[in-house]
């Protein structure tokens, strides 16, 4: 790591650090310099120096460890989409674009499901599509128990995948937006319009039919209020 100009803030400490771990020079699991040689070796603060490691510890990306060091963390942690979450609830003008980038990564999810999944992986989601309809369709309807079992099968699909980093991010895509969602699926179910919300997941039952690039659109209609 560089030495750093005087003008540099925490900011620029976190870049270092980051450009060590990216480069390689620091891996996953591996402890990274003291507080003390991170201090000659970069030409800041120690203040700065703490300040960095525990935003990074925030992030999820170090992890100390009491009388040993602190370390890089060795894989992915939900800690590292907390900044997407701020980013969600300051800038709403977002959503449509989380939207977007969630129908990009379940239709992708949903293409390596179809390619990995046997006859008997359908059973789990034949289930869920069942309970998804007797909740949807019941006489006294709730959103929260529907939007639950609709969380279930999509997270099945995207465990069906295989790539369980795409799945985790999906996932909490869909985490963070189930305030609006719920609302969507009380005044979608007291329009009646369940059996249709219903079709359009029961759809993802077919997804070894269905083409390639038919995925997208058949992902975003399984979507409740856009989300």
């Amino acid at each position: 790591m560089e030495k750093l100009e005087r003008s540099s803030v925490v900011e620029r400490v976190i870049h270092s650090l980051t450009e060590a771990i990216v480069s390689g020079e620091i891996g996953p699991g591996d402890r990274i310099p003291t507080e003390s040689e991170l201090v000659e070796n970069l030409g800041v603060a120690r203040n700065s120096i703490r300040e960095a490691i525990k935003i990074l510890c925030y992030l999820g990306v170090l992890e100390i460890r009491r009388a040993d060091g602190t370390y890089v963390c060795d894989g992915f942690t939900g800690q590292m989409l907390n900044p997407l979450l701020y980013g969600v609830l300051l800038g709403r003008q977002n959503m449509e674009e989380l939207s977007e980038l969630r129908a990009i990564l379940e239709s992708g999810l949903a293409r390596l499901a179809a390619e990995n999944m046997s006859e008997w992986d359908m059973e789990p989601l034949r289930d869920l599509c069942a309970q998804l309809r007797g909740a949807a369709l019941a006489e006294q309807t709730e959103a929260e128990k529907v939007d639950r079992i609709y969380q279930s099968l999509h997270d099945a699909i995207g465990q069906l995948s295989g790539n369980g980093m795409a799945g985790r991010i999906e996932g909490y895509i869909r985490k963070i937006t189930t305030v609006p969602r719920q609302k969507a699926l009380e005044d979608l179910l007291a329009e009646g319009r369940g059996e249709a919300f219903c079709q359009a997941q029961e759809r993802l039952l077919e997804l070894k039919q269905i083409r390639t690039e038919d995925l997208y659109r058949v992902v975003r209609e399984t979507f409740v209020g856009g989300l």
